[in-house]
């Protein structure tokens, strides 16, 4: 008698528990920057939302964002700003470049306040802000941000006004809150 009361209430205990939210990984297997498959930008939109984007699996919680694809990544405009915790886990900076063509007035990267991000095993190249997005060519974050075995090269911040009042800031990365953690990184020619 006294076990099954026992049984009992652990079993309605357990039932009135939160369900446990799992971190998602979700696999980028495409360089594209737009159509089929899980492009980068689509898996940062179903990180954020926890929800299935364009090809990529749901997020749930502070996912991991991989890679099943090497080359170029050919961001034509900015990543959508990253507004949950994330991991982004290359294959090394060797293997995958992020990187832009013509895109003008935005970095690549945006880390939104209040989140941790690590990246990690991936090149961010030709990254470009001006005044106009504040600061960061490759990276601009808010959060607390951890690069790992990343590579940032030739990014810039451009002044594209006269006036003394209007400043780009942080070629490569520009935090103007958080903090930044660098660990074996590379920095080349951004400015």
């Amino acid at each position: 008698m006294r076990r099954g009361l026992l049984d009992a209430l652990v079993a309605g205990t357990l039932g009135l528990l939160p369900a446990v939210a799992h971190a998602a990984t979700i696999t980028v297997d495409t360089s594209g920057d737009g159509g089929s498959g899980c492009t980068l930008r689509a898996a940062i939109t179903a990180a954020n939302g926890d929800s299935a984007s364009q090809g990529c699996t749901a997020g749930s919680g502070a996912d991991t964002i991989h890679f099943s694809i090497t080359g170029a990544i050919d961001a034509t405009t900015a990543l959508p700003q990253i507004t949950h915790d994330l991991q982004i886990v290359g294959p090394g900076s060797e293997d995958l470049d992020v990187t832009h063509t013509g895109m003008t007035n935005a970095g690549l990267f945006n880390v939104g306040a209040g989140t941790t991000v690590g990246i990690s095993g991936i090149e961010i190249s030709h990254g470009v802000a001006t005044e106009h997005s504040g600061g960061g060519g490759g990276i601009r974050s808010s959060g607390d941000l951890t690069l790992d075995h990343v590579l940032l090269d030739n990014n810039y911040a451009e002044d594209t006004q006269s006036t003394q009042d209007a400043f780009a800031f942080g070629g490569g990365v520009y935090a103007d809150s958080g903090s930044v953690t660098v660990e074996n990184s590379d920095f080349n020619a951004n400015t």
